[in-house]
């Protein structure tokens, strides 16, 4: 029977969940059309960590898995 390991559900949610997303959700919906992007470096360094701590755990615990091998 297939399940759902709860830390890696719990990894998917905080990357959904980030700042970066929200951040360009209201972009997106004000219409922001500035050429100065820097507002953006701090929400994308922590995305990149959460994508980070997320490979980590697939690398260590997920291994196997028909869709978890690395297409470089």
């Amino acid at each position: 029977m297939t399940f759902l390991d709860s830390e890696h559900v719990r990894l998917v949610t905080k990357i959904d969940d980030s700042t970066l997303f929200m951040t360009l959700d209201i972009l997106n919906s004000v219409g922001g059309s500035s050429t100065d992007l820097t507002f953006l470096a701090e929400p994308l360094f922590n995305y990149y960590g959460l994508t980070h701590q997320l490979q980590q755990y697939a690398d260590r615990h997920l291994k196997g898995l028909a869709w978890s091998e690395r297409r470089d």
